[in-house]
């Protein structure tokens, strides 16, 4: 079994038609060290990071900060879809998600930025399906968290934003 936990986030780029999941792989004793210095890269008053909310250069300092702790990084995106679909696309990639990461990296420890309570439920049902189907393994695990309470939730949510920016506007046009 394998004690690396991994964060995921999700961007969606609803006028792209782009569904993407952002997923950072960690191993539990890298965990403190990089909270750590996800706290110390905030700007005085801040007590979190956003993609979408934050500045660009708070995003470059958050990419630059992910480029030098000991993680996998991994995004996984639908394009073409629906956005009046959108949770359904979230819903299929769940299962392509889990599957990828315990059957390529051997990951089956999940924490997932929670979402609203409805949105989790639906998350859970999906994510229990997959553990009794048998597409994830027999350890498959998986949890909800606030990136307010998990600072390690903003590298998932980096990796998704600046793919979805890096596919809708190249150019990093869209602060």
């Amino acid at each position: 079994m394998s004690t690396t936990r991994v964060y995921i986030d999700e961007s969606i780029r609803s006028d792209a038609g782009l569904y993407l999941f952002g997923a950072v792989c960690i191993e539990p004793s890298s965990e403190v060290p990089i909270r750590r210095a996800l706290l110390a890269a905030l700007p005085s008053g801040i007590r979190r990071f956003h993609w979408r909310h934050d500045s660009r250069q708070h995003r470059l300092a958050i990419l630059r900060l992910l480029e030098h702790v000991p993680a996998t990084s991994i995004v996984l995106f639908q394009a073409g879809i629906d956005p009046r679909k959108a949770e359904r696309h979230r819903q299929h990639l769940l299962w392509n998600l889990a599957a990828t990461l315990d059957r390529e990296f051997g990951v089956n420890d999940l924490v997932f930025e929670s979402r609203e309570t409805s949105q989790n439920a639906k998350d859970a049902r999906t994510l229990r399906g997959i553990s009794q189907t048998g597409v994830a393994g027999p350890d498959f695990r998986y949890t909800f968290a606030r990136p307010l309470d998990e600072p390690l939730l903003w590298l998932p949510d980096t990796i998704a934003g600046a793919c979805g920016m890096s596919i809708t506007d190249p150019r990093g046009e869209d602060d």
